[in-house]
């Protein structure tokens, strides 16, 4: 029984890898079906990036625009936060697309030593999610501050049903957990009470086979990555986190996302690359992509 119980539990595992592989496979540059400007190309010396997986369709799209097809040679990926973070200051990639660091991630690059500059380049949304089944439409951010902090521990306190509320979130020094710890107002999060998972996609499938459950991620990657059709997203404060409302920030969950990169690092084509993301081309492709342009 024991023998079963662990095989089982490795095709699970194997299962939910190649998901996740397939489903970012389509995305990758010059694969993915993106629109495509007349605009200038990179053709030698191509910054390796780094992006966070929630980000992952917008920098692809960015990349099969400015970067030359013939010259392109994998030289982005995508990856947890806390990894692009280590690749960029250990110098194996040039650049990372992600949102900001967490308190570690702080202390890791004053560690370092190394003068890392922040651009902005588009708004995300932390969207909310649970089963369709579940009769609440709207919370507010103080309901996710008293649940994830155990004052709401029942789905009735917020005129639902009569079922305790199970609780996802991910693990320290991922961007969305980082976003959402701004939310509990860095309270702690006692993992024994609230089950931890260590990738987005991880807590879809979590909260898609629980009733009761909540769970939360980057708006883009819900809704252009890892979509599961038995959640449907909570409204914030009354405003649904429809696209309208999030390239106008009516919704009230928004973060930066920011382009990274180490101002010692010589590579010219760095600053041509952010030069065309920061264009009206550039920030158009992240409209198109669901996020919000950092220039309006």
């Amino acid at each position: 029984i024991v023998l079963i119980i662990i095989i089982f539990s490795f095709l699970v595992m194997i299962c939910n890898k190649s998901r996740n592989v397939i489903l970012m496979s389509k995305y990758r540059p010059f694969y993915g079906e993106y629109e495509n400007f007349d605009n200038m190309k990179l053709y030698n010396n191509l910054p390796k990036i780094d992006v966070a997986t929630a980000f992952y369709p917008v920098a692809s799209s960015i990349v099969q625009n400015i970067y030359d097809e013939k010259s392109y040679n994998n030289e982005l990926s995508y990856v947890s936060t806390s990894t692009a973070y280590n690749d960029l200051l250990s110098k194996k990639v040039d650049v990372i697309i992600v949102t900001k660091p967490s308190k570690n991630q702080k202390e890791m690059i004053e560690k370092f030593n190394e003068d890392l500059k922040f651009i902005p380049i588009a708004r995300e949304a932390l969207v909310f999610y649970t089963r369709k089944e579940n009769t609440i439409k709207s919370i507010t951010v103080d309901d996710i501050n008293k649940i994830y902090t155990s004052q709401i521990i029942n789905w009735k306190d917020l005129n639902g049903k009569n079922a305790i509320i199970n609780t996802y979130q991910l693990t320290k020094d991922n961007g969305s957990q980082t976003c959402f710890e701004d939310i509990v107002n860095n309270n702690v999060i006692d993992g024994k009470k609230h089950f931890e998972v260590n990738d987005m996609g991880k807590i879809i499938d979590k909260v898609s086979n629980n009733r009761n459950s909540i769970g939360f991620s980057f708006n883009s990657f819900y809704t252009k990555i890892y979509n599961d059709s038995r959640l449907k997203l909570f409204y914030i404060n009354g405003v649904e986190p429809s696209k309208e409302n999030i390239i106008s920030e009516k919704y009230p969950l928004m973060y930066d996302v920011f382009f990274v990169y180490n101002k010692n690092n010589n590579n010219e084509n760095i600053e041509k690359l952010l030069e065309f993301i920061l264009s009206e081309q550039g920030q158009k492709i992240i409209e198109i992509m669901g996020l919000q342009p950092i220039k309006k």
